[in-house]
């Protein structure tokens, strides 16, 4: 049975390092939140609040750090972001109503400050160099971030046997060295939920293991539209799941989903994206990367809503599973 999407829940919280907080569900709030698998940016927050009191307002801009948002429906709501206040605004749409914008980002001290000055001696594996970041993010957290930052863990790492014959120097911008080992690894490397991950391209594309459930998404249970696919995977918009994240499994009917335009100037040279099927003497083009089998993770996702209005969306860039949809013995020939 589908499950029921009814009732909107929404929840705004801001608080400090002492433990005060203060709610601000019961305003109007529009938010979108924006995260990707790859590139380095950090999970960021958009929130505007409206008809907030300027005392109200002052204490949001001086008083706090922290900023906790949950969004779904009644029985499946979740937090979607949790992450430092960097910047708040005050004014007004007209001269009725207010509003107080909060912009904040997850770890985005680790980022942006951390720097790395380091040996490994020889013997040295990937896991040793994605621990010795965590531990140069976590210090650049403590000099910079606010005091209830809740710091960095050591997250996905793909398994590499092996390790380096030669002492590894790491000396430089973190968020460079981390890039360099995702190049080595064959992952993304990205911050999420507090935590260093390096997510392989093939676990992007690993099928389901035997206690991980696929959300189906169909016009039933929330689906919006009709996917379409683009360069960067196929995009499918959804009411808000808070489960739909990064890596998530996902199942969709391939006949909902429209594809994309195959390039007719020149198909000897695709690039390793297109397949032909022969139709008599004729041939008919498609662009690789539409599952038949339906499956998909995601790669990419946005949460756009507002309390008061129509929006109330994930939007998401998924990869497919089924590892034919990458190449095929006629892409591999091609030309």
């Amino acid at each position: 049975m589908p499950t029921q999407q009814f009732i909107r829940s929404c929840s705004l919280v801001v608080g400090s390092g002492g433990g005060q907080g203060l709610d601000l569900s019961t305003l109007r709030i529009q938010f979108h939140v924006e995260h990707a698998v790859a590139g380095q940016t950090p999970k960021m927050l958009a929130a505007r609040v409206y008809n907030v009191s300027p005392q109200t307002a002052a204490r949001v801009d001086k008083e706090f750090t922290r900023v906790i948002l949950s969004a779904g429906y009644d029985g499946n709501a979740d937090v979607i972001f949790d992450g430092t206040i960097r910047q708040t605004r005050y004014g007004r749409t007209n001269p009725v109503d207010t509003f107080l914008d909060i912009y904040a980002t997850c770890n985005d001290a680790a980022a942006t400050f951390a720097v790395s000055s380091q040996v490994l001696a020889a013997g040295w594996q990937h896991a040793d160099v994605q621990a010795a970041a965590v531990q140069h993010m976590n210090d650049a957290e403590a000099k910079y971030a606010a005091a209830d930052a809740m710091g960095i863990q050591a997250g996905l790492m793909p398994d590499i046997p092996g390790s380096g014959c030669r002492p590894k120097v790491l000396y430089g911008m973190t968020r460079d060295i981390c890039r360099t080992t995702a190049e080595s690894t064959a992952s993304y490397c990205n911050i999420q939920d507090n935590k260093l991950h390096f997510v392989g391209e093939a676990d992007l594309r690993k099928k389901a293991s035997n206690d991980e459930t696929a959300i189906v998404l169909s016009p039933e249970t929330g689906l919006v539209g009709i996917p379409v696919q683009t360069q960067d995977g196929i995009q499918v918009t959804a009411l808000i799941n808070p489960r739909i994240q990064i890596g998530t499994l996902l199942r969709l009917e391939s006949s909902q989903i429209l594809g994309a335009q195959a390039d007719l100037s020149y198909t000897g040279i695709n690039g390793g994206n297109l397949v032909s099927s022969g139709v008599s003497d004729e041939s008919r083009l498609s662009v690789l990367g539409i599952s038949p089998t339906g499956t998909y993770r995601v790669a990419s996702v946005d949460f756009e809503g507002d309390t008061r209005g129509d929006p109330w969306y994930a939007t998401a860039v998924c990869l497919a599973v089924d590892v034919s949809t990458v190449q095929t013995a006629k892409t591999l020939l091609a030309g």
